[in-house]
């Protein structure tokens, strides 16, 4: 993986010919979920790429029904990590889960009408809401665009405006970016 903490774990899945039976989440020593949320999307839909500051959220991410290709961009200010970006295609039988670390924006494209669930490691805090641009990963999308796409989603800042606001809320003060 070229960004620092981004791993992608394989979950034991148990199929037979009633289907198949994987564990969801175990409650470990180190336990950091805080909070699980399920997103539906159709087809076509791009959601992101998000993020929350200055309260970052680690999330695994798990597809519960369809196929995505999962996007992480590195918000990380250190020299060689900030814009960084990996892509993956997460499926509902592929035993996959995608541990993403704090400081990154996260999004995904539904290849087929979808069903992700997102362990959050805080809470979701509605005025800390942020993203970037979707523009940003078009070329690891092969060029397409998405059929669908909220308001919002359509409407964040570039890659490069979102550094300039990040690096000018450490300069204030105001917080300070994970150094991972």
């Amino acid at each position: 993986m070229m960004i620092d903490g981004l791993q992608l774990l394989d979950v034991s899945v148990h199929h037979d010919e009633r289907g198949m039976f994987a564990e969801a989440w175990r409650r470990s020593a180190d336990d950091w979920v805080v909070q699980t949320n399920t997103s539906y999307s159709r087809a076509g839909v791009f959601r992101g790429l998000h993020f929350q500051y200055p309260t970052w959220q680690r999330k695994q991410v798990r597809v519960l029904q369809g196929r995505i290709i999962d996007v992480v961009v590195d918000l990380n200010l250190r020299p060689g990590c900030f814009g960084l970006s990996e892509m993956f295609e997460l499926s509902a039988f592929d035993g996959k889960v995608l541990d993403v670390p704090e400081g990154m924006a996260h999004g995904f494209y539904a290849v087929e009408d979808s069903v992700v669930m997102y362990h959050c490691g805080a809470p979701y805090m509605p005025d800390e809401q942020r993203g970037v641009s979707w523009r940003v990963i078009m070329d690891l999308l092969s060029g397409s665009e998405p059929r669908f796409i909220s308001d919002q989603d359509a409407g964040w800042p570039t890659l490069n405006e979102v550094r300039d606001q990040l690096e000018k809320s450490c300069d204030d003060g105001r917080s300070s970016m994970p150094l991972l």
